[in-house]
């Protein structure tokens, strides 16, 4: 999509637009070892037919006022690139908090240095109290243990005190999880402030929200700090509320956190360990030096090692101050617990000597960032409880997921010197750095799981998108890089087929709502969300790699990922940047696939064959537009030929034909025989002319 542009609908010379184009047998390695050759998903057709007389075009594609007006003030541009006044706020950290196990209290203070880069004067802040989710009179869409929420004891803007009330007062406003300060005085463009809380909480007493207690002595914390939220450039203040299910979008900064916990407590965190040798015993710290230099899992920390001054230093009754830091990422979290065990390896992540992000898992080169083969490293590690079912495979899982990430695809290195898997909770939830995954036993789930949540690393970590509004930015951009890592580790069945399945099972259901529609409208996930958010879009994206083939989606993907690191992008941006680096208007796509309700329903309707040529008719009956990839066996055996009706064909109408010179007479027929297409209904999608020696042959399952 760009802006300016015209809208044209051609005229088809005929309803029937016939493609005519003659195919060469397919030679070298079949589709499905090209594809584990090449790193591709879905195999594209060797010959592909000319671009039909028709193209698809038509009404503008909607595209949101806020968006219109940024690309109009020049924040961004039609391209997709971000604009040259393109702008960003920042907030950096520096947060001393201490937990209490016993009580599960954890008091913390907080400074937070604000940067105001807009050309915006603010009178206010807006700022996120996540724990007020589990306050009894909170609003919210789960059910969930009641605590206090969150007790601010003091606050100050820019050195001045402000009101603290649990209500409205003069100074703040409060809702739910969100509060207004009405700032003593506004902040001026180019200005800095800084922000201080004093506040406490109680953790909450199990983990079934994203953070809390694990076990009795075993905790991890998120949304557990105050944090200003995002002020853009394309709705100013986002403020939807935190209700439970939609999740979270984030400014970026730096991080210096301190964390006071009891000897005997280990603490893994976002960011760098600072003071390794200060924390962690002698012996665990040698461990975890030899982990770093080595693709063997290690075991960092053992049953046999639990316990003040074994575990860590300090002596049973002292407490510890762990300190870490992180640059320029957008959230912290950390886990801590007396009876966790500790396996660590090492992942190549690209061929520059070198260690991700400057610095390891102690912060200190030589320590925890050894190069291990001739690539930068960064550590990946399991952090689990004994008798966590399946977590044993865990670092292995996190070190393949890292590796294919960074390498295969989508082929941006991972730029942090640590990623730690942490067991607990009831499903997965992703934070830079570090993740929370739940023990199931099922190798299949906890491979899944983990590849996931550390693909996350890429959506929402680095291209950072709202996800508050637009859960599939991530979530479905994340589900189909995942798939390359899900591979990588012997994931069976195929988990793009997989997808496929879950898709076609619910398309076209009176329910099924559009991608686009805002992740915080769904007041009940059920399946519908996880359609919209995380299958449907996945989907949709191998249509489009499949369509414009891999090399072109590949180069696209990987551009809006360099352009939008570390910024803010819309869904719209994502969009543009495709087309423009693909050259191709896609609007037709969008417009169906992320705006649509439609489903993708192919049918073979003909075959005929007359000396050397054969004519293939194919129906599009459902609204969906995609390429119709053909397989055609003719007797004799050998290589099968491949054809495609390229998908802009379908504008010409709902029928259309290919004439293909065929080698000898045809057996059979195949429509979208690599499954590379979610077709609600395959039982047409094959054409046995003659079978006289069985039926015609099944299609493959996409794979690698």
């Amino acid at each position: 999509m760009s802006f300016p542009r015209r809208f044209v609908r051609p005229g088809c010379l005929r309803h029937l637009c016939s493609l005519t184009l003659a195919l060469a047998p397919l030679t070298g390695p079949g589709p499905a070892a090209a594809q584990r050759e090449s790193g591709a998903g879905e195999a594209a057709p060797s010959s592909v037919a000319a671009d039909s007389s028709c193209r698809i075009s038509g009404t503008p594609m909607y595209v949101p006022a806020s968006y219109l007006g940024a690309v109009a003030r020049g924040t961004r541009d039609a391209s997709g690139e971000p604009g040259r006044g393109y702008w960003q706020q920042r907030t950096d950290y520096h947060i001393e908090v201490e937990i209490d196990p016993a009580t599960r209290l954890l008091t913390g203070r907080e400074t937070i240095r604000y940067a105001n880069n807009s050309p915006d004067t603010l009178p206010i802040l807006a700022v996120r109290l996540y724990q007020n989710i589990f306050r009894e009179d909170a609003k919210r869409l789960e059910v969930l243990p009641a605590t206090e929420g969150i007790l601010l004891d003091s606050l100050a803007v820019g050195g001045e005190a402000l009101e603290v009330s649990d209500s409205d007062s003069s100074q703040t406003i409060r809702d739910g999880t969100l509060m207004a300060l009405r700032l003593p005085q506004p902040i001026l463009p180019g200005e800095t402030r800084d922000v201080r809380f004093v506040w406490r909480f109680t953790i909450p007493p199990d983990a079934s929200l994203r953070m809390g207690t694990v076990d009795s002595t075993s905790f991890f914390l998120a949304q557990w700090y105050p944090q200003i939220a995002v002020y853009d450039d394309l709705e100013g203040w986002a403020v939807g509320e935190y209700l439970g299910p939609g999740e979270f979008y984030n400014e970026y900064g730096d991080f210096d956190v301190s964390i006071t916990v009891p000897a005997g407590f280990g603490v893994w965190g976002t960011g760098a360990l600072q003071n390794p040798e200060a924390t962690w015993s002698q012996e665990v710290g040698e461990r975890a030096r030899k982990a770093a230099a080595s693709r063997e899992v290690v075991h960092v920390l053992e049953e046999d090692d639990f316990g003040p001054g074994k575990a860590t230093r300090g002596r049973r009754g002292e407490r510890l101050t762990w300190r870490f830091r992180a640059e320029n990422v957008r959230d912290f979290a950390f886990a801590t617990g007396d009876h966790y065990l500790w396996d660590m390896t090492s992942a190549v992540l690209d061929s520059t000597p070198g260690v991700a992000g400057g610095g390891g898992e102690g912060g200190r080169r030589e320590a925890h960032g050894r190069k291990a083969g001739a690539g930068r490293t960064a550590t990946a590690s399991a952090v689990y409880r004994p008798g966590a079912e399946g977590f044993g495979d865990v670092a292995e899982f996190a070190r393949i997921s890292l590796e294919t990430f960074s390498g295969t695809y989508p082929g941006v290195p991972y730029p942090y010197p640590h990623m730690t898997v942490v067991e607990g909770g009831s499903g997965g939830m992703e934070y830079p750095m570090i993740v929370l995954d739940a023990a199931t036993g099922d190798r299949n789930r906890t491979l899944e799981v983990t590849a996931h949540e550390i693909g996350h690393t890429w959506f929402p970590m680095l291209v950072g998108s709202n996800e508050t509004v637009h859960g599939w930015q991530d979530e479905g951009l994340n589900t189909f890089i995942t798939f390359w890592a899900q591979e990588a580790m012997g994931y069976e069945p195929s988990p793009r087929g997989e997808n496929l399945m879950q898709y076609a099972f619910i398309a076209g259901h009176e329910l099924e709502v559009p991608i686009l529609t805002p992740a915080n409208m769904f007041s009940i996930t059920g399946p519908w969300y996880g359609i919209a958010a995380y299958v449907k879009p996945a989907v949709a994206l191998m249509t489009l790699r499949s369509a414009l083939t891999p090399e072109v989606f590949d180069r696209a993907f990987r551009e809006y990922v360099r352009r939008w690191t570390n910024r803010h992008p819309s869904p719209w941006d994502f969009f543009n940047t495709m087309e423009h680096v693909a050259g191709r208007d896609l609007d037709w796509f969008w417009e169906d696939w992320f705006l649509g309700r439609g489903v993708l329903d192919q049918a073979l309707a003909d075959v005929q064959s007359e000396g050397d040529s054969v004519e293939v008719v194919v129906l599009n009956e459902g609204q969906l537009a995609a390429p119709a990839d053909l397989e055609i066996r003719t007797a004799g055996g050998g290589e099968p030929m491949r054809a495609r009706i390229p998908a802009t064909a379908w504008s010409c109408g709902s029928r259309q034909a290919i004439t293909v010179h065929a080698r000898g007479k045809v057996e059979s027929v195949t429509l979208n025989p690599d499954l590379s297409y979610p077709d609600v209904d395959p039982s047409d999608n094959r054409w046995p002319a003659e079978s006289p020696a069985g039926e015609a042959p099944q299609p493959t399952p996409p794979g690698n």
